[in-house]
């Protein structure tokens, strides 16, 4: 990293983090600077990097800077396949390690820029392009008169915002407490950055971050090793009310195939079901029981969402309205219709089998029950015992859904919030605390 300082002629002078320190590089290591380097380098330049060109695709993407010997990006790579990585590193026998464990394991999606990282940032990296920045035990530069070489200053801290996608994560790890301490003072107070930890301190150690050599050094000295994981707020000057951040989807690799059909029929994964996935064996059986309630039987999946809607109005679950109105939207319910739900009982846009429907949802989601058994006997006009249970059952699921997403001020995904406001935000609708300005 280099940052600014004003030099005796009155100009600014280039502060490093870094000292490029004399190391031994073996001959394999020169031979991959010389050899492979031309192909899984990318070029300094004062030029946004058209990423998707780079790596032949579209996907997600994330940065580590100073990667050391390489050995995690290599697994983090190799492990994760459909994510593309960049790493940045000036130390030549690290690199040239690297470029050795992408040829061994065939890698390619992961390339290397040899370059100091904040000049990479400021120059190439596009804003809002990057999902993940990793940063493991930068040099924690101990001596008072040194902290100004601190990586980790507030213009890294809004730079590093910046790149980051909407939801994307910023993830760090010291193994030197006063540094970790100076870490979080200086990201706590960057607005563009929210604290994915419930007390503002310290995240549980990520099962993909690998152990590096310094964070074994660590160890073997005695010292306490500090993880921290900040999140750009998913919505562009709004800032996290969340009370538990959601887990990144790369992060719950067993979940690959059920989060591939969220991202595929919804356009996200929502927000409430990474932040269950910090309980595995919860969000499955959440997972399960959602696909058999919404997705199985033989009522419209239209009605069901509109029910879902009703009751989720009811209980007064904004977040769980935009969803609705978003998966109505997709099962074809029209804009129109969205938008009268709160009129069913009036509106010519809802049939009678419908207004069953919804008002058994209405009635049922509110507090007290108000349902009743002429709801009942008005609702076996149109629909069979068994069809019953499937709106009884969806009515159910989102009493679930609507205290856990209303307790966590869960963050709202942008997708849905978009729906939303189209169809429920003239009667309105807004995102509240699941999407509170900062």
């Amino acid at each position: 990293m280099t940052v600014d300082a004003p030099g005796g002629d009155g100009r600014r002078k280039r502060i490093r983090s870094y000292v490029l320190r004399g190391g031994r590089i073996t001959s394999a290591q020169r031979r991959a600077h010389d050899k492979l380097l031309p192909r899984w380098g990318l070029a300094f330049s004062p030029a946004p990097i058209d990423l998707d060109a780079v790596y032949g695709r579209r996907a997600p993407r994330v940065l580590e800077i100073g990667f050391g010997d390489g050995a995690t990006l290599i697994e983090l790579a190799g492990s994760r396949p459909e994510t593309d990585f960049l790493g940045v590193e000036v130390h030549p026998p690290g690199i040239g390690h690297l470029l050795l464990g992408i040829e061994a394991r065939s890698l390619t999606n992961l390339r290397v820029i040899v370059h100091d990282a904040v000049e990479v940032l400021q120059h190439q990296i596009p804003p809002a392009s990057l999902d993940e920045v990793l940063l493991y035990f930068p040099d924690p530069w101990p001596k008072k008169r040194h902290h100004k070489r601190r990586i980790v200053q507030p213009a890294f801290a809004a730079l590093v915002a910046d790149r980051l996608k909407p939801g994307g994560a910023l993830r760090l790890a010291t193994d030197w407490e006063p540094y970790a301490e100076w870490m979080l003072e200086v990201l706590n107070a960057e607005r563009g950055l929210v604290n994915a930890a419930t007390d503002q301190r310290w995240v549980e150690r990520p099962t993909l971050r690998g152990a590096t050599r310094f964070e074994a050094r660590g160890h073997r000295l005695g010292h306490r090793v500090f993880d921290l994981e900040y999140r750009r707020p998913i919505s562009g000057g709004f800032k996290s009310m969340a009370h538990v951040a959601p887990l990144p989807r790369e992060a719950v690799p067993e979940f690959r195939e059920l989060f591939d059909h969220y991202a595929n029929t919804r356009g996200f994964v929502p927000n409430s079901i990474l932040t269950m996935s910090r309980r595995p064996a919860i969000a499955k059986a959440f997972m399960d029981l959602n696909r058999a309630v919404l997705y199985e039987g033989t009522v419209p999946e239209e009605l069901k969402m509109l029910v879902s809607l009703i009751a989720s109005q009811a209980a007064g679950c904004r977040y769980c309205q935009a969803h609705m109105a978003n998966l109505s939207s997709i099962y074809r319910a029209s804009d129109a219709k969205i938008a009268a739900v709160w009129e069913f009982e009036t509106s010519e846009l809802f049939s009678d089998a419908e207004r069953a429907a919804l008002r058994l949802a209405l009635k049922g989601a509110t507090v007290p029950n108000e349902a009743g058994p002429k709801d009942f006997v008005e609702l076996a006009k149109y629909f069979d015992d068994g069809e019953k249970v499937e709106i009884v059952a969806t009515i159910a699921l989102f009493g679930y859904l609507n205290r856990w997403n209303d307790t966590m001020a869960t963050d709202l995904e942008e997708r849905a919030a978009r729906v939303a406001g189209r169809t429920l935000g003239p009667a309105g609708w807004d995102a509240g605390k699941h999407g509170a300005r900062s």
